[in-house]
């Protein structure tokens, strides 16, 4: 998810931002005095100043400081604050926490935020009324609507329309749907939540089942009959059941059928026989509410035919991880915290047979790891992510470059010169986007190591560390240079040119200096595109260089400023082109 723009497709939105709102409970639903009157009903005017008002507020994009300060200034409590990112640490970030909790400590810091509009007074939605934040990008949440016939459920189907992905709409009023109702909220292309739903009848399960969105998020319902499971399983989009809802092996079977994820972020346990019966399913099962499994369950777990997350899963036997480590896809463990050496060998195990990283082993949550577990975990024959590790010893180094699968160690910021030695023995691929600086000693071993080499996070690097990078025949991914406001040294500029197809440097302002030329006669000879449409400074010799490329996107030659490079003699432009 990116900042501007709220987007629950896929992993990294619905089922994960699921995944970190844990057991939620249905809401109490907001009941309306009798006695209201159609006066007392907002009209268009009054809802599209609250929808101009939350545009002023912070976003919920925004850093973990710029939030933290903002939420401290609106008076929010200390222990609050602390417990919302304890509750968003695994699995999802807050833009997808929020949007998803039925907590109502958490739903009184969304009124902070500028995607989060509550309109509690909207109770017969019209269609002037709902044009009004009918782009709105973010959560609407309608409260006061306890009863929803065909006609309101049309117009509210306003909302969202064209931005798939990037709307809310939230009913936490209705206890129960109309199959006509239904039918109408079913071509609603924004994510649809039900959290207070009591019963689900098949005709209104079925006329869900042709949602048009995202997903549906219910909640409320204390069983799900198999047959509404069926009804339900025949929608394309994500699905997830929050509440206290139980879940037999049957409406588990029916639910297997459904062509797209789903989320079951309440089951504490999973016994064996719903967990065989989920086998089938093919796409995403998210359990989110699991922190122990048996082995039995865990074996039926790694027959699952799509990849099955345990985002809170903190505790596991040797017996449990070896028989997880026996599925074919992807192991997400990001509760696991605690990885000894009798843990890390049935999980290396885990084998993928696929050479991208779809049958990884993803541990998030480990920040510390000894070198025996390190070596148990080094055996694993597929693609490998510790992001949580913040610094390396060399021993644990030596043992993690046993493993011969792509690496990943994205928590890494440094990297001592001998750290970086013991891990260039490392054969298969190793990212470390997260390193920003380091010596020339360290990059240069780095660079002799075999497979591809992700340094994204490098906006600073020497001559000579460049040059050895360059001279590697494996692939090596610099784009921290993407963001650098001059080039320092013409080994810089080939290796801008050797690893990427279109050069294009928004930030470079100047090409000056004793190798301006030389540093603007490489950038020209990429093959690709070559853009540097903030330049305002260059030596005319440069600037010649730089040309000989007819197709350089570069401002106007007249409004360029030329500053001669210092003992070059001559330095005129000369215009090569035509």
């Amino acid at each position: 998810m990116r900042p501007g723009r709220m987007n629950f497709g896929g992993v990294a939105g619905i089922i994960v931002a699921a995944a970190a709102g844990g057991r939620v409970t249905a809401e109490t639903p907001v009941t309306t005095a009798s006695t209201a009157t159609a006066a007392a009903e907002p009209g268009p005017a009054d809802v599209a100043r609250r929808v101009a008002a939350r545009a002023a507020l912070p976003s919920v994009y925004g850093e973990r400081p710029e939030i933290e300060a903002m939420l401290v200034a609106a008076g929010a409590p200390r222990e609050t604050i602390d417990g919302l990112w304890r509750a968003v640490d695994v699995g999802s970030e807050i833009d997808g926490f929020l949007p998803l909790t039925c907590d109502p400590a958490w739903l009184t810091l969304r009124n902070h935020f500028a995607e989060f509009l509550d309109l509690p007074d909207v109770t017969r939605p019209t269609p002037d009324v709902v044009a009004t934040f009918a782009e709105f990008c973010g959560v609407v949440r309608l409260p006061g609507i306890t009863t929803l016939d065909a006609a309101s459920a049309r117009a509210l189907v306003l909302f969202g329309a064209g931005n798939w992905g990037g709307a809310v709409l939230e009913l936490p009023g209705l206890l129960e749907l109309d199959p006509p109702a239904a039918a109408e909220l079913a071509h609603s292309e924004a994510l649809v939540e039900l959290p207070s739903l009591r019963t689900l009848s098949v005709e209104a399960a079925r006329a869900l089942a042709h949602h048009e969105g995202v997903g549906l998020v219910l909640g409320g319902l204390d069983r799900l009959p198999a047959d509404v499971a069926a009804a339900l399983a025949q929608q394309t989009g994500q699905l997830v059941f929050t509440g206290t809802i139980s879940l037999s092996a049957a409406a588990a079977a029916a639910l297997a059928s459904h062509p797209g994820d789903i989320a079951l972020p309440h089951l504490e346990s999973l016994p064996a026989d719903v967990a065989a019966a989920l086998v089938p399913h093919e796409h995403i099962l998210l359990l989110n509410g699991l922190t122990r499994l048996d082995a039995a369950t865990a074996a039926q777990l790694a027959e699952h035919a799509g990849d099955v997350f345990l985002p809170k899963l903190a505790r596991l036997d040797a017996a449990a991880a070896r028989a997880l480590a026996a599925s074919p896809g992807q192991l997400w463990l990001p509760g696991i915290t605690d990885l000894a050496e009798d843990l890390a060998a049935p999980l290396a195990t885990h084998r993928s047979e696929d050479e991208a990283d779809d049958g990884a082993i993803i541990l998030p949550g480990v920040t510390t790891l000894a070198p025996a577990a390190a070596e148990a975990l080094a055996a694993a024959d597929c693609p490998l992510a510790i992001d949580g590790l913040a610094q390396l010893t060399v021993p644990v180094a030596k043992a993690l470059a046993r493993h011969r699968r792509l690496l990943s160690l994205e928590g890494i910021t440094d990297l001592p010169a001998d750290v970086a030695r013991a891990l260039a023995a490392h054969r298969g691929g190793i990212s470390l986007g997260s390193l920003t600086t380091a010596s020339d000693a360290a990059l240069v071993a780095l660079a002799a190591s075999d497979g591809p080499l992700d340094l994204s996070g490098l906006t600073e690097i020497s001559p000579t560390a460049a040059a050895a990078l360059v001279a590697r025949d494996q692939p090596v991914t610099v784009d921290g240079l993407d963001f650098v406001d001059d080039i320092p040294s013409v080994e810089v500029a080939r290796l801008l040119v050797a690893t990427r197809d279109d050069v294009a440097l928004e930030h470079v302002t100047a090409i000056e200096g004793p190798d301006a030329a030389a540093i603007a006669a490489v950038l020209a000879s990429t093959e690709g595109e070559l853009a540097l449409p903030n330049l305002k400074r260059i030596s005319p010799r440069a600037l010649t260089a730089l040309v000989r490329k007819r197709d350089a996107q570069i401002p106007e030659i007249e409004s360029l400023e030329l500053v001669p490079e210092p003992g070059s003699g001559a330095d005129d432009f000369v215009d090569p082109r035509p």
